[in-house]
């Protein structure tokens, strides 16, 4: 899910990146501007779900964590509301001990989900 990420789709409502879940992220910067670069050799080809795919299976390598293929050529969403990422992801101060069941759940993932989604990476324990 690239919900964090995304700008504003509509003018005058604030993004998903906006949004009280995604408010502890940073590195947005470093991301539009590799975007850019990427844009102005190859537009339209590389989406932002790629980069932060690609950037995340390299800090789990460089972390000396699992590693193996990751797909790419996905597709960005095609509009950014802040109600989105309210509607689909849990605040920074969310309970997990109490409340995922509750959230997840209903949003079609089992435990097992849950525990890849938000456990321990078995690397680190």
């Amino acid at each position: 899910m690239v919900l964090f990420f995304l700008n504003s789709t509509m003018p005058g409502l604030p993004s998903e990146k906006e949004s009280i879940p995604n408010l502890i992220l940073r590195g947005f910067g470093t991301i539009d501007r590799v975007k850019a670069k990427l844009e102005q050799a190859c537009p339209e080809v590389v989406s932002c779900a790629d980069i932060l795919a690609l950037v995340a299976r390299d800090v789990v390598v460089l972390t000396k964590g699992p590693h193996g293929d990751v797909p790419i050529w996905r597709r960005d969403g095609r509009r950014s509301v802040k109600q989105d990422a309210l509607d689909n992801l849990h605040a920074p101060f969310f309970d997990v001990g109490r409340n995922m069941c509750q959230f997840f759940m209903p949003k079609g993932l089992n435990a097992k989900d849950q525990i890849v989604l938000l456990g321990t990476p078995p690397w680190r324990t």
